[in-house]
Formats: structure tokens, sequence, C-alpha cells
């Protein structure tokens, strides 16, 4: 899942989106709404009207009766985009308050749903990623893209309550498992995290999205499950346009995968990543994917891209079909 989020905070932060995602719908609160009835004074009063009997034929008038009227909901409650502030102790200039410039609550993972947070220390200081799930938080700081990419990781058990949906809070010592394999020059030791995160209005959207094809960890098959659609309204510079982007389960064989499918008004790509590998499809035709503001469209046949000199052979390549609809929107 890390290395899915690579992938869009790459994009991201070329694009210079912003990070608190406004959700499209807000909770209702509906409030009972019912009569109430006058008490008795206690004192007794005569009335001067002849009493109605069965020899005189007259009937008594009927009592009058209320009309009816129907609950009146309260005021919709609006809870703001979703937030996320951070208090870091470490070395190296990972130290200090910030707040993340991104929160995707309600990720979906193959070990449960989790919150994703994004932000940068300082100006020019690392970017920091904080993945929350019930029980622990993985941190990661890196800096640079490429051949300069430098990475730490660390973990900690000190959640003080979760809910993927709402939001959590974390104070807890941090433990390094950074892979040997990582270039960590000039990053730092985060030792200790404190974080509030709000999911605010955030939800999830909705997808009807399938994926069928052959990837090289096996055949994927079936509808996405789980699925987090956020729009993203990019209004300046070179990545100007509407992207999706959909995170969602999907299965290989018998092996839950998670799997990320961004699309623009020129593009469609797919990555899927789990304890088998990962791949990467794209397909750049304006024909893949139909882009609105509230959701997209797709519906196209998408290739592997491999670094591998020569590629594989065959090709491997999945088809795409389906829609989804936002549930949060960022404009940028």
């Amino acid at each position: 899942m890390s290395d899915v989020l690579d992938q869009i905070r790459s994009r991201r932060r070329a694009a210079r989106w912003p990070g608190a995602a406004i959700a499209l719908a807000a909770t209702i609160l509906v409030a009972a709404c019912g009569g109430s009835a006058t008490g008795a004074t206690g004192t007794a009063t005569t009335s001067n009207a002849p009493a109605a009997s069965a020899a005189s034929g007259v009937s008594a008038a009927p009592a009058s009766v209320e009309p009816t009227q129907s609950p009146t909901p309260a005021p919709t409650v609006d809870k703001g985009p979703a937030s996320a502030t951070f208090s870091i102790v470490g070395t190296l200039g990972l130290t200090g308050q910030f707040k993340a410039s991104s929160v995707s609550c309600n990720y979906p993972t193959p070990g449960g749903p989790e919150i994703v947070t994004f932000g940068q220390v300082g100006t020019n200081g690392p970017f920091v990623q904080v993945f929350v799930q019930r029980g622990s938080a993985l941190v990661r700081a890196d800096t640079g893209s490429g051949t300069t990419f430098k990475m730490r990781t660390f973990t900690g058990p000190g959640i003080t309550t979760f809910d993927a949906a709402t939001g959590a809070q974390i104070q807890t010592k941090l433990t390094e498992n950074t892979s040997s394999d990582l270039s960590t020059t000039g990053i730092g030791v985060i030792s200790s995290l404190t974080a509030k995160i709000d999911c605010g209005d955030q939800q999830p959207g909705t997808s009807t999205i399938t994926v069928t094809g052959m990837t090289p960890q096996g055949p994927i098959t079936g509808p996405l499950t789980s699925p987090k659609v956020t729009c993203n309204i990019v209004t300046s510079g070179t990545a100007a346009g509407t992207y999706v982007d959909i995170a969602a389960l999907a299965q290989i064989g018998s092996t839950t995968v998670s799997v990320n499918i961004t699309t623009g008004a020129h593009q469609v790509t797919f990555f899927e990543t789990s304890g088998l590998g990962q791949a990467f499809f794209s397909d750049y035709k304006s024909s893949a994917a139909t882009v609105s503001a509230t959701g997209v469209h797709v519906s196209g046949d998408i290739s592997q891209q491999s670094a591998a000199s020569p590629p594989p052979s065959p090709a491997f390549a999945v088809h795409v079909e389906g829609d989804a609809t936002c549930g949060t929107t960022v404009h940028s």
C-alpha cells in the first residue's frame, strides 16, 4: 500500500495539489418533533349549554382534531474538510509541528481500512507520511525522487483512539524499521509522534468498476471492493484538469491486493501491489476515460509498463470497465 501512495504523492507534489479533501456529503441529524399537551388547571367549570340526551335526538359535537405535523429536520451539520496536525521529535530538522497537506480516511488495504496522511516539515524539509490503523502507526520521512530518493521508516503502537471513517489520536514513541536496501543519507530519525486527525465530512464515494485480465502475479477478476473515490480539480499549471483517483481492493486468485486507478482526460493508470509483488499499467488514449467534476466512466484495455529491457513477453494487460462517483473533491 505504501508503494501505491508513492505514485499518488509524486503526482500530487508535481501538481501542487492541496491535501485537505473537501467532502461532498454531511451527516444529517433529524430531531423528532412531538406535540405538547396543555396541563389541567385543576379548577372546575360549569357549562350553561343544555345537556344532550337521547330523548332530544341531538348528538354532542365531536371534539376538534389538531392537524398532524410532520417532524422538522434539524439543519445539516457541516463538519468541514478533513484535517490533521502533527508534532514530531527527532534529528536533522525532523522536530516541530506541522499540518498535513493531504488526509485520506477509510483508505482500503488488505489488512483493513487505514487513515493516510501526508505533509512537509517546514518549507524545504523532508516529506512525512503517516499510515494509521487500529493499534499502530507507520511513519515515513523521505526526500528527493528517482535516483535521489531517500527514506526512513518508523513504527509505534500509541494509538489512543481510532476510527478509519472519523479520525484518530496518536501519542507514541517510534522505533525505526527502515529496509536495508533504502538510502537514508541526510534524513534524521523521528523518535516520537503526537497527532490529531479529523476526517471531517470526507466520504468514500462509490464504484462499479471491474478489472479483468492477466497481471504478472496471476489473473485478476471481478469488481473492485471497498472503494475510496476522490476528485482532484487542478486549475493552474501544466497539470491543470480534473483527475479521479480510485483506491480499492481486488482479488488475484485467493489473495486480496490493493489497487489504485488514476484517470484524467487522456490517461488511465492502474497500479496493483501486494505480498505477491506489484505491477503498473497505463493507457494515454483519451477514449479510455470520460471524466467529469463528480466522477468518471472508464472503458478500456491498458498494458503493463515495465522498466525491464527487453520488456516481458507476452505483455500483460487488463481491461478496466465501469463508473465511479467521487465522495470527496479536492481543489487547487
